[in-house]
């Protein structure tokens, strides 16, 4: 299975906002690590199977998240 990061948030309000935008398109998820300032929330787009990740990716970039990256 394959993933997209979306991005790694600070705050909850700014990760709810990225979810908000996404959850109707995709599965979404959020993995929470822990850094040394505190809790950082990681959002990826997913699971996604192999054939579905370049078109994913394309669209999770359309809106407005340039940043996303594909992560297996």
């Amino acid at each position: 299975m394959y993933y997209i990061q979306i991005g790694a948030y600070r705050s909850s309000p700014s990760l709810d906002a990225a979810v908000s935008r996404l959850r109707d398109t995709f599965p979404v998820t959020v993995d929470t690590v822990q850094a040394g300032s505190g809790p950082v929330y990681r959002l990826f787009v997913g699971p996604l199977g192999r054939d579905e990740t370049g078109v994913a990716l394309l669209r999770v970039r359309s809106l407005g998240f340039k940043e996303a990256f594909l992560k297996n």
